[in-house]
This record gives structure tokens, C-alpha cells and sequence, in this order.
């Protein structure tokens, strides 16, 4: 179940968080259950905002701890992309521009207690705007998109019938997916409520 108990979010304002955060090696549960919709607790959670989701206000326990952590890794991830760039290393620059959006947006939704597993940046963009309606949504959307394209793309060799990443993928290509990493690690700075 993907909602609260009928009656029950609205009723006894019941905020959604997530028991425990999948560990290593731990597959996520595929069905919700009542414990997982429970009273607030401002002890078990340091922030809670208000974020509207189809014109209703709902209030969302906010994991601050791992939107910085994951923030950070964006950060330090798409710090190294001048250095690839600047070493011919275009195919390596695309894939890191591809990662730091990806941990910037997992920051997000995983902030909120919304699973985001595998790399589908598309996806991760759609369930995001819901939350924070983006003011270049067409741009935004072309980013999520270039970049969801090189995520094997730019590294395996077989991802082309011919050639190799490091021939396909241009100084040019490398330059824009840097721009729309930056595009979408700012939009969800803008999200957030960390």
C-alpha cells in the first residue's frame, strides 16, 4: 500500500516516514504496511515542512542528515568533471555530470522518505517536479533525459554497434551535460528545505 490508512493522513495527521533506511545488501520491502504511517515524532526527525503535492498541503518528515550527505557526494562528483574535460577524458566528464545529478536528486527524494533506486533520471525528475514545479521545466526535462542517456553509454564499449565511448562522446557533449548537471543540482538546492 502506497498511502496511508483510509482516514487516517487526514484524521490524526499522520505523516509518512520510513521505519528504516534500506542497508546494504537489504532488498527494499515491494509493500507498505500501517507501521510505516505513524504519528510524527519530532524526535526521530530534526525537520518537517510543508510541501504541496496536487494542490494539498501535506506534512513531510525531511531527513536533512541524508540530503546533505548525498548533496555533498553531488557536489564533490561534479567538482571533477573541469579536470576530465581538461584531460580529453569527454566520455568520463559526461558519466560524472550523470552521477552528480542523480546523487543530487536521490538527495532529495530520499529526504523525503520517496525511494529512488536505479539511475533513471526521467523518473526521478517526473516525481520531483510533483513536489517543486521547476520555472524551465522543458530544460530540465531535456537534461534529465541527455543525461539518463550516458549513464552506460559513456562507459561501456558495447553500448555502441561501433567504436568506443571515448570516440562518440564529444568536447561539446561533455560541456553540456556538465551545464545540465549544474541545471538540475541547482533546481534541487532550490527544492529543498535543508
Amino acid at each position: 500500500m502506497d498511502t496511508p490508512p483510509r482516514g487516517s493522513y487526514i484524521d490524526w495527521s499522520y505523516t509518512y516516514i520510513v521505519n528504516h533506511a534500506p542497508k546494504l545488501g537489504e532488498l527494499p520491502r515491494p509493500h507498505r504496511t500501517e507501521e510505516d504511517f505513524r504519528p510524527l515524532n519530532p524526535h526521530q526527525v530534526k525537520h518537517h515542512n510543508a510541501y504541496s503535492l496536487f494542490g494539498i498541503f501535506l506534512t513531510i518528515a525531511v531527513d536533512c542528515d541524508e540530503y546533505h550527505r548525498r548533496m555533498v557526494q553531488a557536489e564533490y562528483t561534479f567538482s571533477l568533471i573541469d579536470a576530465d574535460i581538461q584531460a580529453g577524458g569527454y566520455s568520463w566528464a559526461a558519466f560524472k555530470a550523470q552521477q552528480a545529478a542523480e546523487f543530487a536528486m536521490k538527495a532529495l527524494l530520499r529526504s523525503l522518505g520517496i525511494a529512488s533506486f536505479g539511475h533513471n533520471l526521467v523518473k526521478f525528475f517526473q516525481e520531483l517536479k510533483g513536489l517543486c514545479e521547476p520555472s524551465d521545466g522543458n530544460r530540465l526535462g531535456y537534461c534529465s533525459s541527455l543525461l539518463d542517456g550516458l549513464y552506460s553509454s559513456s562507459r561501456y564499449p558495447d553500448a555502441y554497434t561501433e567504436g568506443f565511448p571515448a570516440q562518440h562522446i564529444t568536447e561539446s557533449m561533455a560541456r553540456e551535460c556538465k551545464s545540465c548537471s549544474k541545471a538540475i543540482i541547482d533546481w534541487v538546492k532550490g527544492c529543498s528545505k535543508c
